[in-house]
């Protein structure tokens, strides 16, 4: 993952791990509080973007086996 935004890329990095540990388990298992760091840096203290919905994702190289 590259970007000019930290927040961002722990955004996206956050919404991996989740995917591959539900790919892992075969169930939703959530994190144990290790991810309010994102939400923190992006609300409380405006470092960037936790919204994964305003996150451009831009794919680069093979789609086989992507989890995004």
């Amino acid at each position: 993952l590259v970007s000019f935004d930290p927040v961002a890329v722990d955004a996206v990095g956050v919404r991996l791990l989740t995917l591959k540990r539900k790919e892992y388990f075969g169930e939703d298992i959530p994190f144990p509080n290790l991810t309010h760091h994102v939400i923190y840096a992006d609300v409380k203290y405006k470092l960037g973007v936790s919204d994964l919905k305003r996150i451009d994702l831009v794919k680069i190289g093979w789609e086989e086996g992507s989890l995004i």
